[in-house]
């Protein structure tokens, strides 16, 4: 059998990945998509790209790094359509 995984990572591991929510009908609501997920974990948090193109249910949109942790998901189309978009740690993320 394999052995439980160690409670602390070592220090040379990444940590592990977020979780993208976006703000739809009065609260953040996790992306559906894992290729969104994977997309905005590696090129926001990871590679700190000022913004990220994603297609969310056949729509385009811009995922961009406003700073301080903030983030915004503007339609690629309609760019005054936009929401407010999070990063939370999965550690202890509460469902």
């Amino acid at each position: 059998a394999p052995s439980p995984a160690p409670t602390t990572p070592p220090k040379a591991a990444p940590a592990p990945p977020g979780e993208w929510q976006v703000w739809l009908a009065g609260k953040f609501k996790p992306y559906e998509e894992a290729a969104v997920q994977k997309a905005l974990e590696t090129g926001l948090f990871t590679q700190g790209k000022a913004k990220v193109k994603v297609t969310v249910r056949n729509a385009q949109y811009w995922i961009h790094d406003l700073g301080g942790g903030k983030y915004q998901q503007a339609l690629v189309s309609d760019s005054t359509k936009t929401r407010d978009v999070r990063r939370v740690a999965r550690a202890g993320v509460l469902k």
